[in-house]
């Protein structure tokens, strides 16, 4: 039994390095409260997208091969300057103090047991 939980301890022990060696996610915010270089950014992208798609679909023409430059063109203003406009968030994971992640937590034993503060046989025994 005490093999058992010995290699159980390892492993836990292993899993956890892994878990502190991992790079903490981390997600990105983007505020802009300029709602008219929002609503131009979408409709730029809209556009940029069916121009793209009605030139690929007819390679032949000339015409729509132009219109998706004009309107990748206007995309890539309109997303450059949402970009000047907006302000950037960045959010990451923390580890806890001296621990891995704070999601690695380890619970040990059950409710019970850690409620009273040991096992659950012995004195114990019906005590929450």
């Amino acid at each position: 039994m005490a093999a058992a939980k010995s290699q159980e301890a390892a492993a836990w022990e292993q899993k956890m390095e892994r878990l502190r060696r991992r790079s903490l996610p981390e997600r990105v915010l983007q505020i802009c409260d300029d709602a008219a270089r929002r609503t131009e950014y979408d409709e730029a992208k809209r556009a940029a997208d069916r121009s793209r798609l009605l030139a690929e679909s007819d390679t032949g023409s000339a015409v729509f091969a132009e219109r998706a430059a004009i309107a990748a063109q206007r995309y890539e203003a309109a997303a450059e300057a949402l970009r000047a406009a907006s302000v950037y968030l960045t959010f990451r994971a923390l580890h806890e103090r001296g621990r891995g992640p704070r999601t690695a937590g380890r619970v040990v034993g059950t409710r019970r047991e850690r409620l009273v503060g040991g096992s659950v046989g012995g004195a114990a025994r019906g005590t929450y």
